[in-house]
């Protein structure tokens, strides 16, 4: 005969009570709030959270643990800090239309930033920090302008800076620092009055510093080291001493090609240098050696995309000066120190490529250019074996 455990009993009895009572919260809860903060709850894990007190045990979310409500009862802050969330956000979360900051910081919580966050008019602050979000930045992020703080640091974003971070007119904390954001820093992050912390450190950003940031020279919380591809590679105390945008030409940062040295910004901001095989020099700066002409010409011949090679001496810097500088039409003044006589002069681009290879007879001389496309360039002069380089920029 089967005996049933009265332990057993009662404990299934409570078990088919509760998911009945919730089951009749979320069937007849008239709160507008519920069915979203159920949603999130869901897609959460939200029985597994630290704290999930109150939810979805009644018809009161502003009673719920980590919900705040205004006086009309509707939900105005999800605070869930390091709370236990993993999952994905549910889409639809810009349901929640009276919401104004959410703090879903140190988590687990994975998969892409839903576009219907960014269209809750309400929203003034948002935490993500310290989760697993991946995907871009989603488009209506341009339709929240009046976002005061955006918070995304240390999760798995990816993809460019959209220009419409320029047009929350009332940021005051952006950081997007930690993640594998590509291509150049927006222009007009400069230009938002009360910003004073941008922190943009730690991803894959390339090119030149938008000239507007010099207006957050000065301000120790302005971050963007460790981007290498940047200008300086990313030094922005170097940025606000070097007189802005006009001196970043030739500021040094790292293409990520191994196979090149001496990278420097170019004209239009790219980040470029020199293949560099035994002895050919990234920017034409460094003192060589080369005992072995032959060997080191046969390295160079052989290196794919690579036809010339440069001239074997020692080298030594001496004084070059072009003018002007940046190009400005089709001339190019060049001026050696006096005495110096019968130098070989060479304006070679990037990869070794020579377009102009002629004889100086005295301390200056005159250079009628080819077309040339906008970027850097190497003018080399050889006199007695003594070298000397200097960068042209061409716009």
């Amino acid at each position: 005969m089967y005996t049933i455990n009265p332990t057993r009993a009662i404990f299934v009895a409570l078990f088919f009570t509760l998911f009945s009572t919730a089951s009749l919260f979320a069937q007849n809860c008239a709160h507008p709030d519920y069915s979203s903060l159920e949603e999130l709850y869901n897609a959460t894990g939200g029985d597994d959270w630290a704290n999930n007190n109150g939810w979805l045990t009644s018809c009161e979310p502003c009673t719920w643990a980590g919900i705040g409500c205004d006086e009309n009862n509707r939900v105005t802050s999800i605070i869930l800090r390091g709370n236990g969330l993993t999952g994905a956000l549910p889409v639809d979360i810009g349901d929640f239309d009276q919401l104004r900051v959410i703090n879903l910081a140190y988590n687990e919580v994975a998969g892409e930033l839903p576009a219907s966050l960014f269209t809750i008019a309400s929203l003034r602050d948002i935490n993500f920090s310290g989760n697993r979000f991946s995907g871009t930045l989603p488009a209506t992020i341009g339709e929240q302008p009046l976002l005061e703080n955006l918070r995304l640091n240390n999760n798995q974003l990816a993809g460019t800076l959209p220009e419409a971070l320029s047009t929350f007119s009332q940021m005051k904390i952006l950081t997007l620092n930690n993640n594998g954001f590509t291509g150049s820093v927006p222009a007009g992050l400069g230009d938002l009055a009360f910003l004073f912390n941008l922190d943009v450190s730690q991803n894959n950003l390339s090119g030149c510093f938008p000239q507007d940031l010099e207006n957050l020279c000065g301000n120790a919380r302005m971050r963007f080291g460790g981007n290498s591809s940047l200008s300086w590679s990313g030094d922005f105390a170097t940025f606000c001493s070097s007189g802005f945008a006009t001196e970043q030409v030739g500021a040094p940062c790292d293409d990520g090609i191994p196979e090149t040295e001496g990278d420097v910004i170019t004209f239009d901001c790219g980040c470029s240098g020199e293949l560099n095989p035994n002895g050919f020099t990234g920017a034409g700066l460094e003192s060589i050696y080369e005992p072995d002409v032959a060997e080191r010409d046969e390295q160079i011949r052989t290196r794919p995309g690579l036809g010339r090679v440069l001239p074997s001496f020692r080298q030594e810097i001496t004084q070059l000066t072009v003018f002007p500088n940046p190009v400005v039409g089709d001339n190019l003044s060049v001026r050696l120190p006096l005495g110096s006589q019968n130098s070989q002069l060479r304006l070679l681009s990037l990869t070794g490529r020579v377009i102009i290879n002629t004889t100086m007879d005295g301390p200056t001389t005159e250079l009628l250019l080819p077309r040339l496309t906008a970027g850097v360039y190497l003018l080399e002069s050889v006199t007695n074996g003594e070298r000397s380089v200097q960068r042209v920029v061409v716009q």
